[in-house]
């Protein structure tokens, strides 16, 4: 028995000692592994940050892009409409008082100078250059207005060359020529308030 006693002691003092040691690796391993734990971790930590802020600068980015389209969307539309305007108002300079310009000229036998005629067949062109500048902003039956009222200046424009007979007062032409005009200042008077609507 009393080996056996001594096989129990050597196994209790064996196992102790293992459980110790076991004990001792435990406590070393566990401050490793909480080392290498924490490091992974920390790494992991790290690498979402920087995704983070990868996300957040591609979304500034984003935000920028957008606002850069609107403002050139906006810059855009901004310079069209200062386009209408300049053809709307190049065209009532053009039509403003043309029809007395003309009549006057056409009308009068005695004064029917070279020089004024000359101006009257620069305000045709520009009428012209006007009707040219505006169809990009206006319908076709508005086109077809403006060709119609350029076409009876220019008939009218015959009768303004020095030396030509006169036209008829209050004719036909006269007539239709003061029709047209009245007809187009109605109308870019329109185009105007149309603008002026756009606020």
């Amino acid at each position: 028995m009393g080996n056996v006693t001594e096989f129990l002691w050597t196994v209790i003092a064996s196992s102790a000692g293992t459980t110790a040691l076991l004990a001792a690796l435990a406590f070393l391993l566990k401050g490793q592994i909480s080392h290498w734990l924490s490091k992974d971790l920390e790494a992991q930590k790290a690498q979402y940050q920087l995704d983070l802020e990868a996300y957040r600068v591609s979304l500034i980015a984003a935000t920028e892009r957008s606002k850069a389209g609107q403002e050139v969307k906006k810059t855009g539309a901004l310079r069209v409409l200062e386009m209408k305007f300049e053809a709307y108002s190049t065209l009532h300079k053009a039509t403003l008082g043309l029809y007395a310009d003309v009549i006057t000229q056409a009308v009068d036998m005695d004064d029917k100078t070279a020089e004024r005629f000359e101006e009257i067949h620069a305000r045709s062109r520009a009428l012209r250059d006007a009707i040219y500048s505006v169809s990009v902003f206006i319908d076709t039956s508005q086109r077809r207005l403006l060709t119609n009222y350029s076409g009876l200046v220019t008939q009218a424009l015959q009768f303004c060359v020095p030396g030509r007979p006169a036209l008829e007062d209050g004719g036909v032409l006269d007539n239709e020529l003061l029709a047209a005009e009245i007809e187009v200042d109605g109308m870019v008077r329109g185009l105007v308030e149309q603008m002026q609507s756009l606020d």
